[in-house]
């Protein structure tokens, strides 16, 4: 009897557990299909997606990555935030190539995950953003860069020195003094008054720092 009564209570848990996954399933193809509808409005098409994140299993994690290939540009900014929900390496695997998107906020997006994975591979990939073309507007800077620049350069080192001396140069303002003050913090060398971006030009050139 005791077996029994073991076996008969074994059943109702495997039922019961069993119950779940078909439950969130549902509710994953449920949301599925709100986020694929051209149909629903661009607010309940990016919720349905981060509600699916939030029950989809390892299987449907693949469908969720099929957002980042979206013809909508909110829907690829909703993959990466989707993605983070269940994931973060997940959501830098994506922003690594949506980092070159063609939508400057789907761009901004993919800056803001990378940020979380500091890696040296994910440094040098945000610094060669700053000279894409697709990053400037009739070769005025876009707010894109100062925010990518200011990402690298407040974590930069001594090792990093050419790279700041480089931005110096930067016809953005916000980039030439990001670079005077982080070649401050990591030199030790500083300059003041209203020139001191032209100081620092003239100090690097003289001793060679380019």
């Amino acid at each position: 009897k005791n077996f029994l009564g073991v076996v008969c209570l074994l059943l109702v848990t495997l039922q019961s557990q069993a119950a779940i996954p078909k439950s969130e399933s549902a509710d994953f193809a449920t949301q599925l299909e709100i986020a694929q509808s051209v149909r629903q409005p661009m607010s309940a098409r990016w919720q349905a997606l981060l509600k699916a994140a939030e029950v989809a299993n390892y299987t449907q994690l693949e469908e969720i990555k099929k957002f980042a290939k979206n013809k909508d540009w909110y829907m690829r900014n909703a993959s990466l935030l989707a993605l983070q929900k269940i994931n973060i390496n997940h959501a830098v695997e994506k922003a690594q190539v949506l980092i070159t998107d063609k939508a400057l906020v789907v761009r901004s997006a993919s800056v803001d995950i990378l940020a979380q994975k500091f890696t040296r591979e994910n440094r040098d990939l945000l610094a060669l953003e700053l000279s894409k073309p697709y990053n400037f507007s009739k070769k005025q800077s876009l707010w894109i860069r100062s925010k990518i620049f200011n990402l690298i350069s407040s974590r930069a080192t001594l090792e990093d020195r050419g790279f700041l001396t480089k931005y110096l140069f930067d016809a953005d303002d916000k980039i030439s003094k990001l670079a005077a003050a982080n070649l401050e913090r990591v030199s030790d060398i500083h300059f003041e008054g209203k020139n001191q971006i032209n100081q620092w030009r003239d100090y690097v050139k003289k001793n060679g720092w380019l």
